[in-house]
C-alpha cells in the first residue's frame, strides 16, 4: 500500500476542468507499462510469472534494441488476484477483489467499471482456443439466463461480487465528497492499508482499504475527525480512534466537521 500510497499522492490535474478515468480492468487486458516506474524489476518479473501460474498470457512489445519486453496482462482481474497459497476459497477472493475494485472508486475522477469485472468473470480459456487471441480470456460471451440465475443465488461467486460492487457505485453517486473534482489527501497509514481522505464542504469520509492477508489495527484520531464515524458500506458506526480491519477488508468512514463527537448523515 505505501508504493500505491506514495504514487497517488503526486497525482494532480492541470485545470480545475479536467478530471481522471480510473479503472484496473479492461476489454484489452491490464496494461504494466507504468508498473516499471513503482516497482522493481524483480517485483515486475513476479507480477508477471504470477499472471502465468494463474493461466494468463502475457503480450509483449518489441524494442528498439531488438529485444521484447510485457506490456499487457491478459487474465481476467479476479483470476490475476488469485493466491495458490490460499486455496482460491472463493469467499476469500472475492473479498481481495473488491478490495482491489475500490481503489479507482475512492481517486479523484471517475471510475470506470469493466462488465466482467462487476459480473465477477473468471478466465474464458476455450475462448483463447477458438479465437488465437490472448485477449480473448477476459471477454467471454456470457448468457444473460445464466448470469442473472448466478447473481441472485446466494452464496454463489457472482453473487459475492456483483452486489457489493453495486453497493460502491450506489453509495459513490450519494456522496458528494466522491465528486471527480472534490478535494482528496492520501493519509499515510500501516503498511496493509491504503488511506484516502476526500471533502466536500463540512462532509468528510475517510477510506480505507486493508490490501493484506492481515487483520490491522489503526486510529483515525485527530484534526476535524469526528469521535464516531458512519461506514457508508454497512451502516456501521466507528469510533475512529481505534479501528479494527479484517483481511481485505473495505470501510468508507463518514463523518461532519461540524460535528466533532458524531458521524452525522450523508
Amino acid at each position: 500500500a505505501r508504493k500505491l500510497s506514495g504514487w497517488a499522492s503526486g497525482l494532480d490535474t492541470p485545470s480545475k476542468d479536467t478530471t481522471f478515468l480510473n479503472f484496473t480492468a479492461s476489454h484489452d487486458g491490464i496494461g504494466v507499462l507504468s508498473l516499471k516506474s513503482m516497482a522493481s524489476e524483480e517485483t515486475f518479473n513476479h507480477v508477471v510469472e504470477h499472471v502465468r501460474s494463474r493461466g494468463g498470457y502475457v503480450s509483449h512489445r518489441s524494442n528498439p534494441d531488438g529485444s521484447r519486453s510485457p506490456y499487457e496482462l491478459n487474465i481476467t482481474y479476479v483470476d490475476a488476484l488469485s493466491m495458490e497459497s490460499e486455496g482460491d476459497e472463493d469467499m476469500l477472493l472475492a473479498r481481495r477483489f473488491l478490495a482491489a475494485q475500490s481503489i479507482p472508486m475512492v481517486l479523484p475522477g471517475i471510475p470506470a467499471v469493466y462488465l466482467h469485472s462487476i459480473l465477477g468473470s473468471r478466465n474464458w480459456t476455450d475462448g483463447v482456443e477458438q479465437t488465437g487471441r490472448y485477449r480473448t480470456i477476459n471477454r467471454e460471451r456470457l448468457s444473460l439466463d445464466t448470469v442473472h440465475s448466478e447473481i441472485c443465488q446466494p452464496g454463489s461467486f457472482r453473487h459475492s461480487i456483483f452486489w457489493s460492487y453495486r453497493k460502491m457505485m450506489t453509495v459513490r453517486r450519494s456522496v458528494k465528497a466522491f465528486h471527480p473534482n472534490a478535494p482528496f489527501e492520501i493519509i499515510n497509514s500501516e503498511p496493509g492499508i491504503f488511506a484516502v481522505r476526500r471533502t466536500y464542504a463540512d462532509e468528510i469520509v475517510i477510506t480505507l482499504t486493508n490490501v493484506s492477508s492481515k487483520p490491522v489495527r489503526l486510529s483515525l484520531a485527530g484534526s476535524q475527525t469526528p469521535d464516531t464515524m458512519l461506514d457508508l458500506l454497512t451502516e456501521s458506526e466507528w469510533k475512529s480512534g481505534d479501528v479494527r480491519m479484517e483481511p481485505y477488508q473495505i470501510l468508507w468512514l463518514y463523518g461532519d466537521s461540524r460535528h466533532s463527537g458524531a458521524s452525522g448523515r450523508p
